[in-house]
């Protein structure tokens, strides 16, 4: 029997930018997006800048704090101590380095959970403040061109200059699969650290067991877990005969933190791996598909563990 996932609910965004300016950019511009969201969100709901948020007796109602921190009572829900998942994901796969008057910026942001709806409107009015900020070294002015909500095969414009459409929350359901083999493509690095380590090469059981936990936790805060969700200790392990790894390569990503003032490389490995369909593979089917949309391990804010599955 595999894990029944009850419908999860996420808004998946695409925005596009045009650029105003001439002028270089970095090859991987998801951490400077995430900061510029951050800073317009925070300018406009932060009621005490020099206050740590840990220590703001608001903590748990800030939109800011939901979004960026680790507010304490969803750090106590999950009662594994740390930090919990910030609830979006940000995707942005355009590599150019040179942006020309014109040129569209495109990224996405993936908004989860039950207060999808909510937490999207606030973006969606940060991002229509985007051009009062510069972009990379450059300086760089980018304007909102166009803003579509992506639902399944549906692109629907939600901004374009002329209008201005409410968003619609979407919901992860599983799709059955007619197959005999899968292939697990990693589009971005996947960053897992386990008991303080790093860990550098692709191992079926650990990668299985990230995308458990991803769904586990995002369930969990969401107040969606049920009795069906079944404890990773009680699905197969997938025979090694079944596994074949295509091609495996380390990557990093670098983002530079204004708490650290420094760059810092987030490096996780890249992976092709094909799986011959078993009965056990099956069992994890529902997982897959749902780590396939909301991504696996650490760093996924900054658009890290995106992965494809490939049927055949």
């Amino acid at each position: 029997m595999s894990n029944k996932l009850v419908e999860f609910p996420y808004i998946h965004l695409q925005i596009d930018l045009r650029c105003e300016s001439s002028g270089r950019m970095p090859k991987h511009k998801t951490s400077m997006i995430r900061g510029i969201v951050g800073r317009i969100l925070k300018k406009h709901v932060c009621h005490d800048f020099k206050l740590a948020c840990r220590e703001c007796e608001r903590n748990n109602a800030c939109v800011y704090s939901a979004l960026f921190e680790s507010p304490e009572h969803l750090v106590k829900k999950l009662n594994i101590g740390g930090t919990v998942p910030h609830p979006y994901i940000l995707r942005c796969h355009d590599t150019k380095t040179f942006f020309s008057v014109g040129n569209i910026l495109t990224f996405e942001i993936i908004i989860l959970g039950q207060s999808a709806d909510t937490l999207a409107a606030y973006l969606l009015h940060v991002i229509e403040e985007l051009d009062r900020y510069s972009f990379g070294k450059d300086r760089l002015i980018f304007r909102v061109n166009s803003v579509y909500q992506l639902m399944n095969e549906d692109k629907k414009v939600i901004f374009d200059q002329k209008q201005m459409v409410k968003l619609e929350i979407s919901y992860f359901q599983m799709e059955m699969k007619k197959y005999d083999k899968v292939m697990i493509k990693l589009l971005t690095p996947c960053r897992i650290i386990r008991k303080g380590k790093t860990i550098r090469q692709f191992s079926i059981e650990e990668f299985l067991w990230q995308v458990h936990h991803r769904a586990w936790q995002l369930y969990i805060l969401n107040n969606l877990w049920t009795s069906d969700f079944r404890p990773y200790e009680f699905l197969p392990l997938l025979d090694e005969k079944s596994i074949t790894v295509i091609d495996e390569e380390w990557g990093e990503i670098p983002r530079y933190s204004t708490r650290q003032k420094q760059t810092i490389l987030l490096g996780g490995f890249k992976a092709t791996v094909e799986l011959q369909r078993t009965e056990e593979l099956d069992q994890w089917l529902p997982l897959l598909l749902f780590g396939e949309k909301f991504h696996v391990g650490k760093a996924t804010t900054f658009g890290l563990g995106q992965y494809e599955l490939w049927f055949r």
